[in-house]
């Protein structure tokens, strides 16, 4: 099965991520499940947002705080072994791209294909193919849905709140209930 994951959100904890840099950067103690543009303006201003994103993801000081969702690094291996081709497909471009690179090769990942497509830009050219793809941003899926046939929402602490009312994306609450949904055929 060809697979497609997007990397911030669903491979790494990127809310962990901005609520640590938000703390030590800007001195804002930001709850994690508040990392969303139509919640953050209760913190911050959409532009400092912006930038938070831009320190977060693009300066080396900050890797030390990139750490992967719970039992994500077990399951790509173990999806890998069972013969399952894998392509992570992230927004991120130039210098944060390289992070994340850099961050996968020292999970001994690095051989997995990682396009950066660029903030704000479609994905859709880089999952024709695919059969499922997962992403935390309901947005960037709703714009697959004439793409890949099995779309799958990662619940994360800033969309756990979102309802899901669309019959073509389902949500996936784990690594493990993905894993059994592919797995079992029922992604």
């Amino acid at each position: 099965m060809n697979i497609g994951l997007d990397f911030d959100g669903v491979i790494i904890n990127n809310d962990k991520l901005k609520m640590e840099v938000a703390r030590e950067h800007y001195g804002l103690n930001i709850p994690s499940s508040k990392f969303r543009t139509d919640l953050i303006t209760e913190f911050m201003t959409l532009e400092k947002y912006e930038e938070l994103k831009t320190e977060a993801y693009g300066q080396n000081k900050w890797v030390k705080y990139i750490v992967p969702v719970q039992d994500s690094l077990a399951v790509i291996k173990k999806l890998l072994t069972d013969g399952h081709n894998l392509k992570i497909i992230t927004s991120r471009s130039g210098r944060t791209l390289e992070i994340a690179k850099e961050w996968l090769r020292n999970q001994n990942l690095g051989h997995l294909p990682i396009v950066g497509v660029g903030y704000q830009k479609s994905k859709a050219e880089y999952c024709r193919g695919l059969d499922i793809y997962v992403d935390d941003d309901l947005v960037k899926l709703d714009a697959l849905t004439e793409i890949v046939p099995q779309l799958l929402l990662f619940t994360s602490e800033s969309n756990q709140d979102l309802t899901l009312d669309r019959t073509n994306i389902k949500r996936t609450e784990s690594w493990h209930q993905l894993y059994n949904l592919i797995t079992l055929g029922r992604a």
